[in-house]
């Protein structure tokens, strides 16, 4: 997996306007089958550089 380097975004610079909600264990498994199925199908593998474009 790509390991960008560390930025100051998101709630960091969020002056404590953000939400954050604990995920259930099986949410937090689904999520992660869910990621390695796409890196699986996208054949992305563990060093390989890439990036997500969200609109």
């Amino acid at each position: 997996m790509c390991t960008p380097a560390p930025r100051k975004e998101g709630a960091y610079n969020a002056n404590g306007n953000f939400s954050a909600r604990a995920l259930t264990s099986r949410d937090n498994q689904k999520a992660g089958s869910q990621l390695s199925t796409w890196y699986n199908d996208d054949r992305i593998l563990d060093g390989d550089a890439f990036y997500v474009n969200v609109k």
